[in-house]
């Protein structure tokens, strides 16, 4: 199952989605009639009432969280794939470590954009009014503790869950280094061929299985933390159904 069919199980998300697509439907038709009339210049929103556009803006942020969960699942067709095709699909690619370290640094950063975009999308739903260059899960849920504790107490959890992502991509930012612990139990014995004796079998069953095992775990490991993050983000926004 996809990240995204999860974001879809949530009412939120299906009271959201039909919504727009009615209010997506009507600003069609209206602006269909203009065109035909000759006017050209009126904007696709500027159809729409004041109420019918910020739904439509809440939707946008939907679409983006949708959108970076699909940039994810885009991160586990690349590192499941077939190790040893990894050099002869991308002979650019120095090692097969590198690789891994920038798919699962993309799964990394992305995580926190997501949690970004869930705070602005909390802005628009609860009117905080906070900029959106500014806004994110941790601003947002400091700005409702004092009048929606329960909703602040849902998010105080996404973040400690998050909490350990979060400060690596940070790191990442201010030092350039990420750090992929994932990584650390799986050894790429391809990557020194060039110094390993010319004896090393690189095919070796108890080397290639316990390797194997590793990936196996890592990619799990991988999928079930992004599920639940996901189940936790619906439980935030199904507790925020009034608010669309």
């Amino acid at each position: 199952m996809k990240t995204t069919d999860i974001l879809f199980e949530s009412k939120f998300s299906k009271k959201l989605t039909k919504k727009t697509a009615e209010i997506i439907s009507k600003w069609s038709s209206i602006h269909a009639e203009k065109l035909k009339n000759g006017i050209n210049r009126s904007t696709f929103e500027s159809v729409g009432s004041k109420e019918e556009i910020n739904y439509y803006k809440k939707a946008e942020k939907f679409w983006a969280i949708q959108s970076t969960l699909e940039d994810i699942d885009k991160v586990f067709i690349f590192i499941e794939i077939d190790r040893n095709k990894i050099i002869e699909f991308y002979p650019n690619i120095e090692s097969q470590e590198s690789y891994f370290k920038y798919h699962i640094e993309n799964y990394i950063i992305r995580v926190n954009t997501i949690m970004d975009l869930v705070g602005q999308l909390g802005n628009l739903l609860y009117e905080t009014k906070i900029k959106d260059k500014d806004c994110n899960c941790y601003i947002f849920k400091e700005k409702i503790k004092t009048e929606h504790r329960e909703i602040a107490d849902i998010l105080e959890d996404i973040l400690k869950y998050v909490n350990d992502r979060k400060k690596r991509r940070n790191k990442k930012l201010h030092t350039g280094i990420l750090e992929i612990d994932e990584l650390k139990s799986i050894s790429f014995w391809e990557d020194f061929s060039d110094v390993l004796p010319e004896s090393f079998d690189f095919n070796n069953p108890v080397l290639k299985s316990m390797n194997e095992e590793h990936f196996k775990n890592m990619i799990d490991e991988l999928r079930s933390y992004l599920n639940t993050l996901v189940l936790k983000i619906n439980k935030f926004f199904d507790n925020s159904l009034n608010k669309i």
